[in-house]
């Protein structure tokens, strides 16, 4: 069963180690930073150990246990190398210590040691219950590198700032949102915050002014420069997103995000943050582009860091471009993160590699229209292309593409996978050819978002077979994994690809 990680003030409390070898050392070394009143005994200490003593940090006694040395303590380490000793003294212990850890032995332990992150005002403990320590460990240290920058420091402000917030704010409730925005707000700018910020935030909060008594490195810092952040969210899915990306959206002061993208990434964004959607659907527009890009530099020169989260990729049909010429037409600072695009992500989700050795050797992505929602007759020039072609925006406007393709010289047999995804990843996939596709789609009731691969490699089904399926497309054509070529009979001329 897992143990309740209780935090206490071991400043003064009397506690013993048994032992002077490298068990104790280690024990020790954990346990010093807290401020214990700490005596060793041991018939051997190391001189690690002696140091310490010398330095006036612990009491060492070299000589053998006794069981006078049980008296009024609030713990006991017992680290000796002999288990048999460690068990009679634990046994002793029992009815005069309520806190006893025997080292590698947690079944005749109370407590145990965790793997701690100790700064000046934070403690995080990771226990197994000491099924593991190593894992107690690694994940310790993943913890530790996730921590905010200057944490410390920013811990320090808020301790300061906690008692006067407590007096001018009376409701419980509200008074844990001031400190929960206090702290995001301080996070976010990886250090503690200045006396101005910290007003500012609280009239945004509806709290009154209050005065603050903050240490001299905490009063002044310039003020923040504003910028925008064009950062794409990946196809749909939260988990999508990268690093870069997700911290962006940590720090945000004001989030303009688009329809097609998890809204749950809206989540991580820090509790006063503006959240704006200004996404489209189809041909629902919510807000044109030029008010975006206005919206966008308005809000980074009012001193905000402003991400614009997009589906997909900003640069790939998502006008990204237009959006960073906006800023630096502004003189505004900018950043773009990449994204996945759906173009790879949703096919990939419905089995369909776009390049597959033996198949195909390039990748064509074409928008299914033009900037004023026309279609975009130019597809037909994608009939000589031998590789992959995948058609974002496409699904209205298949029959028109299945035409086009065909009328340009494409074979109607030609394999064709359509694949609904986009906000909500892969969930319906229709395969045939051009001369069928259409029929197949709506028999499947596929819904846009969604994305059309007209070439060889859609007729592969990576989900669970990587192999072209007899009952859709006859026995006409064979694909060999093994070998990675696709053999066609002699209808077809007996070609290898």
């Amino acid at each position: 069963m897992a143990l309740f990680p209780f935090c206490v003030d071991l400043r003064g409390k009397k506690g013993l180690i048994v032992g002077g070898g490298a068990l104790a050392l280690r024990k020790i070394e954990t346990l010093t930073p807290f401020k214990p009143s700490l005596r060793v005994v041991g018939p051997e200490i190391l001189p690690e150990i002696l140091e310490l003593a010398e330095k006036g940090e612990i009491d060492v006694e070299k000589r053998p246990f006794a069981p006078e040395d049980l008296d009024d303590l609030t713990f006991l380490v017992i680290a000796t190398n002999d288990s048999r000793l460690n068990r009679q003294i634990a046994e002793a212990a029992r009815s005069k210590v309520a806190l006893i850890n025997v080292v590698d032995s947690a079944e005749e332990s109370t407590f145990c040691f965790p793997a701690l992150v100790a700064r000046e005002k934070l403690t995080i403990a990771v226990s197994t219950s000491g099924a593991s320590p190593t894992a107690a460990a690694d994940l310790r240290d993943q913890i530790e590198s996730a921590l905010p920058e200057n944490i410390d420091l920013i811990l320090e402000q808020l301790a300061q700032t906690r008692e006067e917030v407590k007096r001018v704010v009376a409701d419980p409730e509200k008074r844990k949102a001031v400190f929960a925005a206090l702290y995001r707000e301080s996070v976010s700018r990886a250090r503690p915050l200045t006396r101005n910020e910290t007003d500012a935030l609280l009239k945004r909060l509806g709290v009154s002014q209050i005065e603050e008594t903050r240490r001299e490195e905490f009063a002044d810092a310039p003020t923040r420069q504003g910028g925008v952040a064009i950062v794409g969210a990946g196809s749909g899915d939260a988990s999508l997103i990268t690093r870069a990306g997700y911290d962006a959206i940590r720090n945000a002061d004001a989030i303009l995000y688009d329809e097609l993208l998890d809204k749950s990434l809206l989540d991580a964004a820090p509790v006063l943050a503006e959240k704006i959607p200004v996404g489209k659907r189809a041909t629902g527009y919510y807000e044109s582009q030029e008010s975006i890009n206005a919206l966008m530099i308005k809000l980074a020169r009012e001193g905000k860091r402003v991400v614009r989260l997009k589906g997909g990729d900003p640069f790939l049909f998502g006008r990204g471009g237009e959006e960073i010429r906006a800023a630096l037409d502004a003189d505004v600072p900018f950043e773009v993160v990449p994204g996945v695009t759906s173009a790879l992500y949703v096919p990939m989700v419905a089995g369909v590699p776009v390049t597959y050795r033996g198949l195909s050797r390039s990748v064509h992505i074409i928008a299914a229209s033009r900037a004023n929602h026309e279609f975009n007759a130019e597809i037909r020039r994608c009939a000589e292309l031998k590789g992959t072609i995948v058609l974002l925006m496409g699904l209205k406007r298949l029959e028109n593409i299945a035409r086009e393709l065909v009328g340009a010289g494409m074979s109607s047999d030609t394999p064709v996978a359509v694949a609904q995804g986009g906000c909500v990843g892969a969930t319906v996939v229709a395969r045939g050819t051009l001369s069928d596709i259409v029929k197949k789609t709506r028999e499947a009731q596929i819904q846009p978002p969604a994305v059309v691969v007209v070439g060889e490699v859609a007729r592969l089904d990576l989900r669970g077979e990587s192999r072209l399926r007899d009952d859709d497309y006859g026995a006409r054509d064979r694909y060999d994994v093994a070998s990675d070529s696709l053999s066609l009979n002699a209808d077809s001329e007996n070609k290898t690809v």
